[in-house]
């Protein structure tokens, strides 16, 4: 029988993932992404010289981050949700009262506003990483063309049931990321 290709493992690792992911109690989901803030939160305030947050809004049982809007705000530092448009990927400035409106492309909500920012960090989401700080995502590549002409500090956010000891098949366009932060770890 032939090997399955890379293709055809990173789509079944999706369906597999997303599954696990959908699977997830909500107290553990509830008590992983308390923590998953929180690190968030330190690690971002931990860092100098930055200006701007890019989030994400979530789907899909994703960690929800925007709680942190308005204490970043606060701090002086703004934040950038994703707004898509045929193969690209901006982000624009987002407040707490930013208008959003579901994407045309995909399944996720996105601000109408216009000012395009670079994200210092970014918070990347994903379905499935490793250890080497890979990701699969959902197999549009908006996240890698965004990373590979940007130079964000790139940071994946998963539950840590998320995370493969083994390395995830990857192929020459994929990026990298620069950490991967979970309720219990931080791999950099």
């Amino acid at each position: 029988m032939p090997e399955e290709t890379i293709l055809e493992q990173k789509k079944s690792i999706r369906e597999e993932y997303r599954k696990l992911r959908a699977a997830l109690d909500d107290s553990y989901r509830r008590a992983a992404a308390k923590n998953i803030l929180e690190n968030f939160d330190k690690l971002v305030m931990s860092k100098d010289n930055i200006d701007t947050i890019g989030l994400y809004w979530p789907v899909d049982f994703e960690i929800d981050l925007m709680p942190l809007v308005k204490k970043f705000n606060l701090h002086g530092l703004k934040c950038a949700l994703p707004r898509i448009s045929g193969d690209n990927m901006d982000f624009i400035l987002y407040t707490e009262n930013s208008t959003m409106q579901k994407s045309q492309q995909l399944s996720f909500y996105e601000p109408t506003g216009s000012e395009i920012a670079l994200p210092d960090i970014l918070a990347v989401p994903l379905l499935a990483c490793d250890t080497q700080r890979n990701r699969i995502g959902y197999g549009k590549g908006f996240y890698d063309r965004y990373l590979r002409q940007h130079k964000s500090f790139s940071v994946g956010v998963a539950y840590d049931t998320l995370l493969r000891r083994n390395t995830l098949p990857q192929e020459d366009h994929d990026a990298q990321l620069d950490a991967i932060l979970t309720e219990s770890r931080f791999l950099i």
